[in-house]
């Protein structure tokens, strides 16, 4: 990481370094700093694809559901049907009981990969919502 940060404090300007360097910190979870070196990338490129999807991943792991729609929303102007995109809204979808959005969002997932992590759960646990079923919360 120092050699990265080397290298981008030597060009502050380079875009693939910015992106580097906040997707490393996403996966340090410190996601503060990840965002920061997001939003200098959108500055000089408004829908850059990685930085989206740094930033999608930054609010997630802030726990920020408003504003990974927000950026999701755009990074699916880019690509719509990228899979970890579509899991993200059904999982946020899903966490925030709006299971109507998030069902077609994980069966879209489960169609192109039917052993994605927890989307089978997820799933599971909002199909007795669209069957309008009392929920048990345990």
């Amino acid at each position: 990481m120092v050699d990265l940060l080397t290298k981008l404090n030597e060009d502050l300007e380079n875009i693939g370094l910015l992106n580097s360097v906040a997707a490393f910190y996403n996966i340090k979870k410190e996601y503060k700093k990840s965002l920061g070196y997001s939003f200098q990338v959108l500055e000089r490129e408004p829908l850059n694809k990685q930085a989206l999807k740094n930033i999608v991943f930054g609010y997630r792991g802030r726990g920020e559901p408003g504003n990974v729609l927000d950026y999701g929303n755009r990074y699916s102007m880019i690509d719509p049907d990228d899979i970890n995109l579509q899991y993200i809204f059904g999982e946020i979808f899903a966490k925030t009981l709006r299971c109507q959005k998030a069902i077609p969002y994980l069966q879209q997932v489960l169609k192109k990969d039917d052993t994605y992590r927890n989307a089978e759960s997820l799933l599971n646990q909002c199909l007795p919502y669209e069957r309008g079923e009392e929920i048990s919360t345990g």
